[in-house]
């Protein structure tokens, strides 16, 4: 999905000064939203990028591993590894949400950069608040879709869904009828399409996938997981059997 912003919020964004504690991971939440894990000078470069490359095959994010102020590397899962010519920014950031493949090596030096990073966080972040896609990723349909996806089935549900025989969900594409969406043709995913994993333990960072909609029986509403759905608190499995066994 590609992620517009505003003219004003883009001009923000290339204001914004770029934290030089480097190397770190960039992980594109939204096009102006980064969070950021600090990586250890102590990995060799082949291995920062096969943290890189890690985090992004699990997450299904967009992921800058920031080596320099003159390297940057960009990883997408399915897609081809590009060596970019500049740094992204962004108007927010965050950080201590998403886990890394890996635990890296915390010496001296290492404290020190997480604190400047706390220093630029504090610096650079502004208050307010989130909000997700309102079009829910939909587009006009074509007078062919229209006739053919318009109006209820028999059994209740919205022309196009149907009931996916491994989860249970729903699954297909629609006619919405939101408040901001009505007439828009949207997507609807199944749970077995929830692919945004954690990269430490592999399980999901969220209940359904993120930037995708879903369909509630309950009140016969499509709704949206924005993308802002990985800072909700994402419990490792092993974390988990680390507590049990307490």
């Amino acid at each position: 999905m590609i992620e517009c912003i505003s003219k004003e919020e883009n001009n923000r964004c290339e204001q914004k000064p770029i934290f030089n504690g480097y190397p770190y991971l960039m992980i594109g939440i939204k096009t102006w939203f980064f969070h950021i894990n600090l990586l250890s000078k102590q990995n060799r470069q082949e291995h920062l990028f096969q943290i890189a490359k890690a985090q992004a095959e699990a997450n299904k994010l967009r992921v800058f591993l920031v080596i320099n102020e003159n390297n940057c590397v960009y990883f997408s899962s399915g897609e081809e590894t590009q060596i970019l010519d500049q740094i992204p920014k962004g108007s927010t950031f965050v950080t201590g949400k998403l886990k890394l493949s890996v635990e890296q090596t915390v010496d001296e030096e290492f404290l020190l950069r997480r604190e400047d990073f706390n220093t630029f966080f504090e610096r650079n972040n502004k208050a307010g608040y989130f909000v997700g896609d309102p079009s829910k990723g939909g587009r006009k349909p074509t007078p062919e879709e229209l006739a053919q996806l318009q109006g209820f089935q028999k059994n209740g549900l919205p022309k196009g869904l149907e009931i996916c025989s491994v989860c249970g969900s729903y699954k297909g594409q629609c006619i919405d009828s939101g408040d901001y969406t009505q007439g828009l043709l949207v997507r609807v995913s199944c749970l077995c399409e929830n692919n945004n994993l954690c990269a430490r333990c592999g399980g999901t960072i969220y209940n359904r996938k993120i930037n995708a909609n879903y369909y509630n029986p309950e009140d016969r509403k499509i709704w949206h997981v924005p993308s802002f759905a990985v800072l909700f608190d994402h419990q490792c499995l092993e974390a988990s059997i680390k507590k049990i066994k307490r």
